[in-house]
């Protein structure tokens, strides 16, 4: 479906012991943001992606991002 939104959900859970081969998820948005790029599609912003899975926006002043 062209033009359709990629959503990737990576989650690393407090029993998972942090490794060199373990990165955290800020490594790994990183490296799927750089794919992104490299293929001409924007990052949603925190906003959109709670807009597109339809979740509630986040209150003005909250660590929502």
């Amino acid at each position: 479906m062209a033009g359709a939104p990629c959503i990737i959900s990576v989650a690393i859970t407090g029993s998972v012991p942090r490794k060199r081969d373990n990165p955290a998820n800020a490594a790994l948005v990183a490296v799927v943001a750089a794919m992104a790029d490299r293929v001409g599609r924007p990052v949603a912003t925190a906003a959109e992606a709670r807009r597109i899975l339809g979740l509630p926006a986040v209150a003005q002043g909250s660590n929502g991002a």
